[in-house]
């Protein structure tokens, strides 16, 4: 039954992958969150990164996000820490995740100060929700 089980959750995980792979093709400029409040996130330019890195186009997949590569050593990771449940092996992977989110903000703080409001993928979206919002209250 165990057994099982994590073999529906290893398919499952598969299809998610194999799913954000195809959506990264299908529409890479697509920011759900950009979209809504015209700000870019931390992970703003991951699936345009992806999108070169499959295509082969190793500097605009850096350009659109430099931690592109962290996100599949973080995937390998979690799957070995999923199938091993070893209390060391947690600790050591729980320093990693931190240390993982530390430079993923730094590497944002960064970004933005560079970057925002006028570089892609670190741009402003005046059509986002909240920006039509303002524009309507003439705030912008």
């Amino acid at each position: 039954m165990e057994r099982n089980k994590k073999k529906i959750n290893v398919y499952a995980i598969i299809i998610f992958a194999l799913a954000i792979i195809l959506y990264a093709i299908i529409n890479p400029r697509l920011c759900v969150i950009k979209k809504i409040i015209g700000i870019p996130c931390p992970a703003c330019g991951m699936t345009r990164a992806f999108f070169y890195f499959f295509t082969f186009d190793w500097d605009k997949a850096f350009y659109f996000h430099p931690l592109f590569p962290l996100i599949i050593i973080i995937v390998a990771m979690m799957t070995i820490q999923y199938f091993k449940k070893d209390l060391k092996r947690n600790k050591i992977f729980a320093g990693f995740y931190i240390a993982f989110s530390v430079i993923f903000i730094g590497v944002y703080i960064a970004r933005m100060i560079l970057y925002f409001p006028n570089v892609a993928p670190l741009d402003y979206d005046y059509n986002s929700l909240v920006g039509i919002i303002l524009k309507s209250l003439k705030i912008i």
